[in-house]
């Protein structure tokens, strides 16, 4: 009998698309190494064993399965079927199979098992190796099975260590080709706000998503555009220029009563409501001395600054706790997105100074929102072509597109449920 050597192809990280990626082609390499060894018994950068170990950190969704559920004996009975199985444990982290070829006269033994590791699921496969089976007088046939027997594992694991995405499906609201590019949906998404041209200059309408009728909310020589709906849903935040620059407005739906929050010799725009709507931010200064202001909506109250760095500020969203902004900056010469608790703390989460290294390529990140459950920041991204529609842990990591069009898609929001609202236009 040849001496046992044990391989382990382990991953020791949070799994990502990419790093899954990776971790597969990495098994796919052993495999087909092992596979030739077994076929031809040439040597490779791999000893050969008969044991081999398969481990790898579980996506989030995995948390709630046990080992039963993601290694059934049925799949075990489908793979082999010349083999007679035998469990010999199971429980809810770990299983363990007996296999034994009839016609080989040759016996293994397959242990999974899930471990709890840092609030994370943690998954090993191992494998024993065929007792005997270097002692069989094995044609080549029966080698390149004895090499499948290996590979057949490798499915299982690479399934499970695989973020498994969800099915994304859009539904068309409405058109207006004369339709800003700004929009909010209501938060119970029953409605959604946006500005339109249809009377001439820019307008707030409402559109009824469920009876599909649009009703006009302002009226002025000035634009009105950004809006943003109030948490209990009765106001309307939004950027007026009825005075003449750009200034923070509200507007009551009820009664289309009209109240002027700020009143600056600058700009000010992008206002956004904090979850409990007794606070309100937005940007202002001139271009090249832009700030992020935060307004408490308590009577006689005046704006304060919350960042102390005059530059490029763009758009902010509160976290669903209130707790911090998810804001974005275009002091890079590109639109750069970051994190900001209200007493300052700053984390880039895309661009060059990102401290989480989530990209490099030269791109426009704006608009960014963070979604109900706080897990997800959408936001708008153009690379040196349209704009779509991305989305990324508000923990950091790796932005993926959500949209991927040649229309312009923008002024992404959250409602209940997790689901997205966006505006898209084609220029």
């Amino acid at each position: 009998m040849a001496k046992k050597t044990v391989v382990k192809v382990e991953d020791f990280g949070s799994i990502t698309e990419n790093e899954a990626k990776s971790l597969t082609e990495g098994w796919m390499d052993f495999f087909d190494r092992l596979k030739s060894y077994a076929e031809s018994g040439e040597n490779s950068r791999y000893l050969w064993s008969q044991e081999i170990s398969l481990s790898a950190w579980l996506p989030e969704q995995s948390k709630d399965q046990t080992i039963s559920s993601i290694f059934p004996v049925q799949n075990w009975q489908n793979e082999f079927p010349d083999a007679e199985i035998t469990q010999i444990e199971s429980d809810a982290s770990r299983s363990v199979w007996r296999l034994k070829e009839k016609d080989w006269k040759a016996e293994t033994q397959v242990t999974a098992s899930l471990r709890n590791v840092r609030s994370k699921n943690y998954l090993t496969i191992y494998h024993d190796g065929w007792e005997d089976i270097l002692e069989l007088p094995l044609n080549v046939a029966q080698r390149r099975r004895y090499a499948g027997t290996w590979r057949r594992i490798l499915p299982k694991a690479e399934a499970q260590t695989t973020p498994q995405k969800e099915k994304i499906q859009l539904q068309l609201l409405a058109t207006d080709d004369k339709g800003g590019s700004d929009g909010a949906i209501s938060h119970d998404g029953k409605y959604f706000v946006t500005s339109s041209k249809r009377t001439g200059n820019l307008e707030l309408w409402l559109f009824d998503i469920t009876q599909k009728v649009w009703t006009q909310l302002t009226n002025d020589p000035g634009d009105d555009f950004e809006p943003q709906w109030s948490p209990d849903g009765n106001q309307i935040l939004f950027t007026s220029t009825r005075t003449g620059n750009k200034d923070v407005w509200i507007l009551s739906i009820k009664d289309k009563s009209l109240k002027q929050l700020t009143d600056d010799q600058e700009d000010d725009e992008y206002p956004s409501w904090s979850p409990k709507g007794d606070l309100i931010v937005f940007s202002g200064g001139s271009w090249g001395e832009r700030e992020i202001y935060m307004l408490s909506l308590t009577e006689g109250s005046k704006p304060r600054r919350i960042t102390e760095r005059a530059g490029y500020a763009g758009a902010c969203a509160f976290s669903p706790e209130g707790d911090y902004l998810i804001c974005h900056s275009y002091e890079a010469g590109n639109g750069d997105i970051f994190k900001q608790t209200l007493d300052g703390q700053l984390t880039w989460l895309t661009g060059e100074k990102n401290s989480l290294k989530t990209g490099t390529k030269l791109s426009w990140d704006y608009k960014p929102t963070v979604s109900p459950d706080g897990k997800w920041v959408a936001f708008s991204r153009s690379e040196d072509g349209p704009t779509n529609i991305w989305i990324m842990p508000s923990s950091g990591g790796t932005p993926e597109p959500l949209t991927v069009t040649n229309s312009n898609d923008r002024w992404v929001n959250w409602a209940a449920g997790n689901r997205l609202f966006f505006s898209s236009y084609c220029r």
